[in-house]
Formats: structure tokens, C-alpha cells, sequence
């Protein structure tokens, strides 16, 4: 989709056309030279054709991106991305409608932004595949798209442009300005969220739950033994009231308390676009220390401190139906964090975030880092963890879902 133009580990969209004679039903997975892997279900109807978007990420020059069928029976076809990938740096990105009078003139221009420090690259792309990518996160690549009257009503691409996308139809007159900051990305090695770490020993649902037990069956100990020593019972009746309260106890806190052993600490930013307000959440998974399967949002991109655990660590994401992201070996306590994005309806309005003085809560500035990368930022401030939108996120044993930090980013118009 993008005339093999990437960004250093950013998603690269893939457009794979797929033919059949034969129904088929199997899936299609997109690999690069990370351990991140993209799957999604296909269904290909008896002498049929079918084009899928699927994302990738490519971190180096020689990366080896290749399309991988599987059927029933296992790999039926494997197709690598021909010709050598060229990788941008800073220079802006733009696809333009093929249809657009200006597309031609645009592609032949020279143009930079930034007072000529930085040059603009444009490719022509079909604008039928712009909101399918946009959706599933895929064209964080992409800094603007040119539009005809045509096409130009039936793109929303809503959380891309509330993140700093440029939706154009008149390129003359704005592109430029429009792609002057560039895009958010999320690039799949970012040293800014290695302080985003988790200090706890236990899941604050299982010790406040083993808190609350406690205290109850203290108190039921003491009242059993004490009406049973007040109405004069035999020791050995004060035994069996103690045996008693014991047991039930445990029976309750078998029941009661929290069954699994995973847990996501989040640090979020909620972004006041004029397009759509919208939540970033980096999210740290701790807990047990084996494997597990997360479902999460729309936009999910996991991001490593260092490029060696981008390559060590095995991770599949799937994108099912819905929508909606599964991660296949998640595994608890790793440096991986997970990053999502998601449209909201709406804010609650902000409210200063105070401390037991009455005075302004105070941050790191590490703790914000991640959130800068989002442009058009005229001010940003830290709000109540209880004020945080909700996280995106289900998965087998999952008990909490905590907030360390909020911030509230407003962005110019």
C-alpha cells in the first residue's frame, strides 16, 4: 500500500490478494524481522478472489517480509514482499487518490516541509483500502492521504486523524502546513517506556480481598469463642467453635477471593482531538509467570525497550471478526508493553489532580515521555487515575486492571 516505503518499527500495511477454485477457509499471516507476527481469518469462496490488509513491521534494511496461507492440512503457499524495502527517517509520507487531478503533479513535485529540511514522499494508493487500514492501526505510517470529491465522504479514519493524520482534498492549499508536525507512531522499540515498570508484589484486587477475609474471620473467631466461652462451654467446645469459624472461613475465601493471577498496570493518556477524544494506554502485564491469551481493542501495537527483545520475544497477534486484537503469548512480567489505542464517546471534564495538601500532583517527566509523540499538543496535565477510561482488555485469570498515571492532552484545532 505504500510503494514499499516503511518506517523502522512501525506497521507497514500489506495488500494480499488471494484466489481460489475451490472454497477455501483457512488464514493469512504477515511476518517480518521481529517476533511480532500479524494473522487474520480468511474465507475464499469457490472461484473467488480476496483482497486482506494485514500490518507488518520491519525494523532493518535487509528485513524479510513474507505472506504466509494456511489451510485445514497446515502451509499451503508462502509468498515473499519482492524487492528491497527503502526506509523514510523523517521524511512525511503521503498517499494520494489516483483519481485526484493533482495526483499526478504531486508525485512528479519535489516537496519538503520544515523550510526544505524535510522532504514529503507521496504514493499513489487506493482510497478503497484507507479506512480498513486506519482502523486496525496500520497507517501510523502514514502522515496524510490526498482525497478526490469522490472518496472523500466515505473516509472517517477518526482515531487516525484525532492523532495527528491529515485527511486532504485540497492539497494546494494546505497539505503542507498540515504535515508541517508529523503523525503518531509507535514505533515497536522505544526506550521511553522502559520506566513504565511494576513495583508491586501482589495483585492489589487478591491482597485487598485477602485483607477484608482476614479481618471477617478475626472477628468471627472472636465471636464464636466468646459466646461459647459466656454461655460456659467445655474447652473442648471452644475448640469446635474455633474448628468451625476456621472452616468457614476457608470455604468463603475459596469462593470469594479472586481466581486468577494476572493483572495490567496502565499508564494513559486521554487525548482532547477535535476529530474524537481518544485513549492511549501502555499497559504492563504482570502476575503468573506463564503464557497467557489477551483479547484487546482495535489499534494494538506491542512495544519493546531494546531491539533484542524485539527478536526474542514470540508474539501473535490475531485479528479476529470483530475488530478486535488477540494475543497469542502474552507471557506476564516481560518488558514488553502493549500499546492501545481507542476512540471514545466522550471526556469527563477535566479536574485538577490534587494531592492530601490541596496542592497540584506533581510527575516525572519520564512518566509523560511516551504521550509527546502525539502533535498539534498545546498543554498536557495529569489527572486522577479514577478518572481513566477503561481498558480494552479481557483474558482467562485477568483479576485487575490498576492505573499508575493519567494525563489529559488537549490539542490545537
Amino acid at each position: 500500500m505504500t510503494g514499499r516505503l516503511a518506517r523502522t518499527g512501525c506497521w507497514l500495511p500489506l495488500k494480499v490478494r488471494l484466489a481460489s477454485p475451490v472454497s477455501f477457509e483457512g488464514e493469512l499471516t504477515a511476518t517480518g524481522d521481529t517476533g511480532i507476527r500479524a494473522t487474520r481469518p480468511v474465507h475464499i469462496p469457490a472461484g473467488g478472489t480476496l483482497a486482506v490488509i494485514l500490518p507488518v513491521i520491519a525494523v532493518g534494511t535487509s528485513a524479510k517480509i513474507e505472506a504466509i496461507l494456511r489451510g485445514p492440512s497446515g502451509e499451503v503457499d508462502r509468498r515473499p514482499l519482492t524487492g528491497p524495502l527503502e526506509f523514510l527517517g523523517d521524511a512525511r509520507l503521503v498517499l494520494v487518490d489516483p483519481a485526484h487531478p493533482e495526483a499526478e503533479a504531486l508525485h512528479r513535485e519535489k516537496l519538503t516541509v520544515l523550510e526544505g529540511r524535510v522532504p514529503v514522499r507521496v504514493v499513489p494508493s487506493d482510497p478503497a483500502d484507507w479506512n480498513e487500514a486506519a482502523d486496525m492501526g496500520a497507517l501510523e505510517i502514514v502522515d496524510a492521504v490526498v482525497a478526490s470529491d469522490r472518496w472523500a465522504p466515505d473516509l472517517t479514519m477518526t482515531v487516525w486523524r484525532a492523532l495527528g493524520g491529515a485527511l486532504v482534498t485540497q492539497p494546494r492549499r494546505d497539505l503542507l502546513e498540515r504535515i508541517a508536525e508529523p503523525g503518531t507512531r509507535f514505533p515497536a522499540i522505544d526506550p521511553t517506556i522502559a520506566p513504565y515498570v511494576v513495583t508491586e508484589r501482589w495483585i492489589p484486587a487478591k491482597r485487598e480481598a485477602a485483607m477484608l477475609f482476614i479481618v471477617v474471620y478475626a472477628f468471627a473467631f472472636f465471636v464464636a469463642v466468646y459466646v461459647t466461652w459466656a454461655r460456659k462451654g467445655s474447652p473442648w467446645l471452644l475448640t469446635v467453635a474455633a474448628i468451625a469459624a476456621a472452616i468457614v472461613f476457608v470455604a468463603a475465601y475459596g469462593v470469594l477471593l479472586p481466581k486468577g493471577n494476572v493483572a495490567i498496570k496502565a499508564w494513559q493518556g486521554l487525548v482532547e482531538a477535535p476529530e474524537s477524544p481518544v485513549a492511549i494506554s501502555v499497559c504492563a502485564i504482570w502476575g503468573s509467570e506463564q503464557a497467557v491469551d489477551f483479547e484487546f481493542g482495535r489499534i494494538l501495537k506491542p512495544v519493546h525497550p531494546t531491539i533484542a527483545e524485539a527478536t526474542i520475544r514470540d508474539l501473535e497477534l490475531r485479528l479476529e471478526e470483530g475488530g478486535r486484537w488477540t494475543v497469542r503469548g502474552a507471557v506476564p512480567g516481560a518488558p514488553t508493553r502493549f500499546v492501545l489505542v481507542e476512540r471514545l464517546q466522550q471526556l469527563i471534564p477535566w479536574k485538577p489532580y490534587l494531592d492530601e495538601q490541596g496542592n497540584a500532583m506533581k510527575y516525572r517527566a519520564t512518566e509523560s515521555a511516551f504521550f509527546l509523540k502525539v502533535p498539534r499538543k498545546a498543554e498536557i496535565r495529569p489527572q486522577a487515575p479514577e478518572e481513566a477510561a477503561p481498558l480494552p482488555a479481557r483474558a482467562p485469570g485477568l483479576v485487575d486492571a490498576t492505573f499508575a498515571r493519567v494525563f489529559r492532552i488537549k490539542v490545537k484545532s
